[in-house]
């Protein structure tokens, strides 16, 4: 529309047909050069291993193909059947003020490059602080009932999300230790293997020294601060004594009641901690999501490490696993898929770029402010202490899909404004006040849409919103701070260079 615009304004009197058709065709390439880039961007996201964010790349993807088509077929029908009319360019208030933010760049190139390389070092720094999702319960305002019901699951009946410890008997040794027949229950003894009694016999866990292992890890986790509610055989048997009125329960005992138990209390004491054939046992656990100091990865690895000398002391298999466990994992997925896969991003943009602008030296231009921009919003994620989740994890991916274009349209102008007229600041300029026009006006429209997110009673679709309007202005500023510098220092260069 801007093209369009400045078309009808410069040639005053021209045919409009043909105006419309200049306007496509300058636009229409570098329009293509972003769809291929931002194309590279948005598949990043495929390379994790959450479904819902490789759909989201996906459909960006599909998007960004549908806008291009529906820009040179729809649009171009729209302006030719309502036939708006345009003022000149520098009667409006973007040519002044696009001008004098050029002249202001470049005057103080130094300050603004010193300026530019303080906020790069700080962002790295806050990059390094950056940490993943922690809390479930953050995800929702304090105000909203899910934040108050999760607070009170987790506070008054002792934790929300479950992770689970899974004990396996060892291969060498099912049966730990054969019960003691006395001639004087033998009877009794052979009517308690007749009707399952002897489980403690058959069981590797089900039995006293069973038993006695799984309340060592069932304490264990029961201590740990960040833990709330544990749940294991050790519970089922401390029941068992209570009811019995006694301190501890011998082999004998545990086949008497477990022959005695009716079904559908088997079911609620002993088979969601005991397999049926008794050598596999588990350890339930909830989380504390509330509790301030939970770092989830820190916890589990702590977790797993304790386990681990469980298992060597009880020759067993001991394994952590469970929807906590599922969960982290998913958010160190997306931690590692998008985060480290950044660098191979850039790379094949800048790859990309140097095909399409026919140089190295102007791709490298052109992926600089991006470059910035990414540091600068991830950067700023950990300073501010805003984890990565699965909302916020895809902000780096909409940044480079988004912010790419900006430079693709500002440098495609520069490079045919100066075949034109073969002068470096005068070509800058009109970039600057033409194609600038258009990124601005892009620029704020899509962060006013998305800042509209902060609305939503969802946090992580706040930050969301929140960083990728942030995104689009730090953009903007890097478009029109970066590329004029980095022209103008290239072009002195080759000029020192020529004269060599």
């Amino acid at each position: 529309v801007v093209r369009y615009q400045e078309e009808e304004a410069t040639q005053l009197g021209g045919d409009f047909k043909e105006n419309l058709c200049v306007a496509i065709q300058h636009i229409s390439t570098p329009c293509l050069y972003m769809v291929m880039t931002s194309t590279i961007a948005f598949l990043s996201l495929i390379v994790s291993d959450v479904q819902p964010v490789i759909v989201f790349g996906y459909i960006m993807v599909i998007g960004l193909i549908g806008a291009y088509i529906i820009s040179f077929s729809f649009l171009p029908v729209l302006i030719y059947l309502f036939r708006p009319t345009s003022r000149p360019a520098h009667k409006h208030y973007s040519h002044h003020m696009l001008e004098k933010c050029l002249h202001v760049v470049l005057a103080h190139k130094r300050i603004f490059i010193l300026a530019i390389t303080g906020v790069l070092l700080i962002s790295v720094a806050g990059i390094t602080r950056i940490t993943e999702e922690n809390r479930f319960i953050d995800y929702f305002k304090q105000t909203t009932d899910i934040h108050q019901g999760l607070l009170i699951i987790d506070q008054e009946l002792g934790g929300t999300v479950p992770i689970e410890v899974i004990l396996n008997a060892p291969l060498a040794e099912k049966v730990p230790e054969e019960i003691e027949e006395d001639s004087e229950f033998d009877d009794y003894l052979a009517e308690l293997d007749e009707s399952q009694g002897g489980f403690t016999s058959e069981s590797f866990w089900y039995n006293r020294r069973g038993i006695e292992k799984i309340a060592r890890i069932h304490a264990y986790l029961e201590n740990i601060p960040q833990i709330g509610k544990v749940l294991s055989l050790s519970s089922t048997e401390a029941i068992f004594e209570h009811l019995a009125d006694e301190k501890e329960l011998d082999d004998f005992q545990l086949s008497v009641i477990y022959s005695r138990l009716p079904p559908d209390i088997k079911d609620i004491l002993i088979q969601p901690y005991l397999s049926k054939e008794g050598e596999q046992a588990r350890i339930i656990a909830r989380v504390k999501d509330s509790d301030r100091t939970l770092v989830r990865n820190n916890l589990l690895r702590e977790i797993n490490a304790r386990l681990a000398a469980f298992a060597e002391q009880y020759k067993s298999e001991i394994r952590l696993t469970g929807i906590g466990v599922l969960y982290n994992n998913v958010l160190q997925s997306l931690y590692r898929s998008q985060i480290l896969t950044l660098g191979v991003v850039f790379v094949s943009i800048f790859l990309v770029l140097s095909v399409l602008f026919k140089s190295v030296k102007f791709a490298f231009i052109a992926i600089l402010p991006n470059i910035f921009t990414a540091l600068v919003i991830l950067g700023l994620m950990g300073l501010l202490g805003i984890p990565l989740n699965i909302m916020t994890i895809t902000i780096a991916a909409i940044t480079l899909g988004i912010g790419v274009d900006d430079e693709i349209h500002y440098i495609h102008r520069y490079k045919k404004e100066f075949a034109t007229n073969k002068n470096v600041y005068e070509s800058i300029r009109a970039s600057q006040v033409t194609v600038g026009k258009a990124l601005w006006f892009t620029s704020i429209t899509i962060a006013a849409g998305y800042i509209l997110l902060v609305f939503s009673n969802f946090t992580p679709t706040i930050f969301f919103g929140l960083f990728t309007c942030l995104a689009m202005l730090v953009s903007i500023f890097a478009t029109f701070t970066f590329i004029p510098i980095m022209l103008m220092i290239f072009s002195k260069s080759d000029a020192v260079l020529s004269k060599g």
